[in-house]
């Protein structure tokens, strides 16, 4: 159709990684050269995903802040007492 594509954008899922891999997309390196055109194209994951998957595991098993703190629900709950209703943790 003639639309040039700059950029791609995906979930983590293994298939992509794989993909990712093989054009060497690293952190460093978060694009790959179409091989048409022989410009950038720019990658990244899918941020409400990500968000998603981070709440997620933080509901499920808690994180440990280098300090030694733990982040977990329950900490969640407590702002949400504070907060009120303008959060949810649903």
């Amino acid at each position: 159709m003639g639309y040039p594509v700059v950029s791609c954008i995906c979930d983590s899922a293994s298939e992509n990684r794989s993909l990712w891999n093989a054009l060497k997309v690293t952190m460093t390196r978060p694009y790959f050269t179409h091989p048409c055109t022989g410009k950038k194209v720019s990658v990244s994951y899918d941020v409400p995903r990500l968000l998603k998957l981070f709440r997620n595991w933080l509901l499920d098993t808690d994180f440990r802040l280098k300090n030694s703190q733990i982040v977990g629900k329950e900490g969640l709950e407590k702002l949400l007492d504070v907060v009120g209703l303008e959060l949810s943790v649903s």
